[in-house]
């Protein structure tokens, strides 16, 4: 028997479920207190270690405590290296356990019945919970998943406990780990390029930055719920997620001009490339066409390597590029490189006599041997006192 506070348990489990008309995947995670069985479970599309912190920080404030150990399976979620014992948690998720006060222990291979609650209540969620019902959404699956908890999953009696698992938790509540005066909100960062319509690509999903922004990368905080768009400190936009299950693949905030048939503005660094000369000129047509939305940041790339070299060398660079229909401009000032390695550092290939050169002879710093007395057919002087 788990002493009030001591375990809980925490695992994921795929299903098929029919969320807006499509049969679709989704992972089902769980963490189970082992005195109580008391649970809370959310549904993802995904899910990696970003969304295992997020799915325990909102189950540890439903909960308003933590137990002091928390069972996982060996998966790379939790787990960098190793299992059961041996088993070495990731740096980033033993932050996680120090933020809460607790620790992971993962069971040994093939040791099913050391999680064996938080599987029979999968079992509960799939008989119960999934079967015969449609969702509308994501956020829909998740609300009802809700209620469900409230209503039947933890207010229903559990024969072998005698008691339902919300009137065991009255009990257990007290002996959980309290939570920290603040709770950080999980998020990770992405740094993104507003092409040239106006969206950051984040996931398959784009989302809309005012106009200030078009062609520059900023940076992007995605929590659990929002995808907010920040340049430095100054906050952008503020996006609700989308999920993709309800058919929206974009995010268009009020305020932000819909650039989806308008071409952006030319970039500054535009026409100083094209003053260059006609074959500059026709390699940025063709950039543009091959490019897309990408093309203000080649052209910004471009005037970058500019800057940095002589015009000539540059132009050979481009010319070369286009020649070969390559408009990576990335590798554009390797090409240019090559080129000068080949101009100024390559050894000439003919013999030379370098000693009877100018140079050699200048940096010279002793005048030559006398080597006559080593000549063949020539006979050392004998010491006079031998």
């Amino acid at each position: 028997m788990t002493a009030p506070g001591e375990e809980a348990q925490h695992d994921t489990s795929p299903y098929l479920i029919e969320i807006g008309g499509k049969r679709v995947k989704r992972q089902c995670a769980s963490l189970v207190l082992g005195y109580s069985r008391f649970m809370h479970i959310r549904f993802y599309e995904k899910f990696d270690r970003f969304h295992c912190k997020a799915f325990l920080t909102d189950s540890f404030r439903a909960m308003a405590g933590v137990c002091r150990r928390i069972v996982v399976d060996n998966s790379h979620v939790v787990i960098v290296c190793g299992t059961g014992r041996n088993a070495q948690v990731s740096s980033e998720m033993e932050a996680f356990e120090k933020r809460f006060g607790f620790r992971f222990m993962a069971h040994e291979l093939g040791d099913a019945n050391r999680s064996g609650k938080v599987e029979r209540r999968f079992w509960h969620v799939e008989t119960n919970f999934l079967a015969g019902r449609t969702f509308r959404s994501d956020d829909d699956l998740n609300n009802q998943a809700q209620t469900w908890l409230d209503q039947t999953a933890n207010a229903s009696r559990i024969r072998e406990l005698g008691a339902s698992p919300r009137e065991l938790f009255i009990a257990e509540k007290p002996h959980l780990t309290a939570l920290p005066l603040y709770v950080p909100e999980v998020y990770q960062l992405h740094r993104r390029d507003v092409d040239g319509y106006g969206y950051v690509h984040l996931h398959g999903m784009r989302y809309s930055a005012p106009a200030k922004a078009l062609g520059r990368a900023v940076t992007v905080r995605e929590t659990q719920g929002e995808v907010i768009l920040l340049d430095g400190h100054e906050e952008l936009a503020r996006h609700r997620k989308l999920m993709g299950s309800d058919g929206r693949t974009q995010s268009t905030l009020p305020g932000h001009e819909r650039r989806g048939h308008r071409p952006p503005a030319a970039p500054p660094e535009e026409s100083r490339l094209k003053a260059l000369g006609p074959a500059m000129a026709g390699y940025l047509d063709r950039l543009r066409v091959q490019r897309g939305h990408r093309y203000i940041w080649s052209v910004r790339k471009l005037y970058a390597i500019l800057c940095q070299y002589k015009n000539e060398d540059f132009l050979r660079a481009v010319e070369l590029a286009a020649a070969h229909n390559l408009y990576d401009v990335a590798r554009i000032e390797g090409i240019l490189l090559q080129s000068l390695a080949r101009q100024e550092y390559l050894l000439p290939l003919e013999p030379q006599d370098y000693e009877d050169s100018p140079g050699f002879i200048k940096g010279a710093g002793t005048p030559p041997s006398d080597m006559s007395s080593y000549e063949v057919g020539t006979k050392p002087e004998e010491d006079d006192n031998d």
